[in-house]
């Protein structure tokens, strides 16, 4: 229709030389190509937010086992201090025996 359009301007007829019907038709043939355009968009920019969305989703699941994994440790850092922490009183109760 644009095509049409310029060829139609090209030969100085414009819309002038058009019926209103021709005029009408080529404007909703536009309006349906615009129509599509948006379509394809929209589906383009919906693929692109279920990509992201799944992205996320999987950063979700990795920040999470990061954090279990990090309690974890954290966890056997104060089993280590409470273990270390034994030994030195047991520790410091035998060189209090040996020094007596």
């Amino acid at each position: 229709s644009k095509e049409k359009l310029i060829n139609s301007l090209k030969e100085g007829s414009g819309f002038e030389g058009l019926d209103s019907s021709t005029a009408s038709s080529m404007e909703l043939e536009e309006l349906r190509h615009e129509k599509e355009m948006q379509r394809e968009e929209i589906q383009k920019l919906m693929g692109q937010i279920h990509q992201l969305r799944s992205e996320l989703q999987d950063m979700e699941a990795q920040q999470v086992n990061e954090a279990e994994s990090a309690r974890e440790q954290l966890q056997e850092l104060h089993d280590q201090i409470a273990g270390q922490k034994a030994s030195k009183q047991e520790l410091e109760t035998e060189l209090e025996r040996l020094k007596q």
